[in-house]
Formats: structure tokens, sequence, C-alpha cells
């Protein structure tokens, strides 16, 4: 019983530093990356739509108005704002989760309930991306939503999810 509550504690632990993923977006790892995200175990409906990121790096390829640059700038605020108070909670439940399951003998239902709210707080960060990649792709025209596909599937995009990370000289 020790034994699955600790590997439980991992698994929410692991899952906690997942969901602070956004700032890694663009490399593979973000919002919508990881197992579990898509229907069929991957996160295949990412190919559809565009991080916020991108379309910034290419407004002027994309034709981007200023409206348009406006209304993004304010989803990103927006969703950021939201998604900063959600993992400012989990961080709060997964400490108190790692402090329950520390102890000799554990709290089977303080450990569960801890780990049903970080899980929920999981739960509500990725819905709060997906929202945010939604409302993107949304805002662009027809026009620009297939020349973001374009951009996206360009070979030398240097932030392709699927191209390796260069080697790094420091």
């Amino acid at each position: 019983m020790r034994r699955m509550l600790a590997i439980l504690a991992v698994v929410v632990l692991s899952t906690a530093a997942f969901a602070q993923a956004p700032a890694r977006m663009g490399r593979g790892a973000g919002p919508m990356a990881g197992p579990g995200m898509g229907v069929r175990g991957g996160a295949e409906f990412r190919e559809h739509l565009f991080p916020p990121q991108m379309i910034l790096r290419h407004q002027t390829e994309l034709g981007i108005t200023d409206a348009q640059i406006e209304t993004l700038k304010k989803l990103i605020h927006e969703s950021h704002a939201k998604t900063m108070d959600l993992q400012i909670d989990l961080q709060r439940v997964t400490e108190r989760l790692e402090k329950i399951v520390e102890t000799t003998r554990v709290d089977e239902a303080a450990a569960l309930a801890a780990s049903d709210e970080a899980m929920a707080l999981e739960s509500q960060i990725k819905k709060a991306h997906l929202a945010l990649l939604v409302r993107v792709k949304n805002l662009l025209t027809p026009e620009q939503v297939e020349k973001a596909k374009g951009l996206r599937d360009r070979p030398d995009r240097p932030d392709r999810p699927d191209r390796p990370e260069p080697d790094r000289v420091d």
C-alpha cells in the first residue's frame, strides 16, 4: 500500500511539472503535449492549432492586422493570468501531497483527496491552454490559417516538435 501511494505521489508530482510546460511551448513539450492528451493516446489535434508565439513570430508573413494583434495580446494576458493562478494553487497542493506521503504512515484518504485536487487543477490548466489555442485559430482568417499551416510544416522551422534539439555549447 505504501509503495502504491509513493508511486501515486511520483505520478502526481511529475504531472505537476508537465502542467508548467507553457514556458517550453514550441519545442514539442507545450501545454498539449504528453500522453493521454489525444483520443489515440497522443496530441494529434495539435497539428490543427497554432501557438500564439508562432503567430506573433510570423505576423507580417501571415498578414496579421493591428486589431488581431491587440486581440491576441489580450487573449495571451487573460490566459496567462488564469493559468498562473492555477499553477500557484497546483504547487501548493502538490507540496501538501508530498508532506502527506513522506510520513511513515500515510493517511490514504488525505493523499487521495490531495491527488484529486491536483488532478482537477491540472485539468483546468490544460483546458485553459486548449481554449487559448482555439481562440488563436478562430482569430485568424481562412487564408491566414492556410499560411500558418504552411509555416508550421516547413522543414526549416526552428521550433518544429519533431526536429531534434541542437547540441548546446555553453
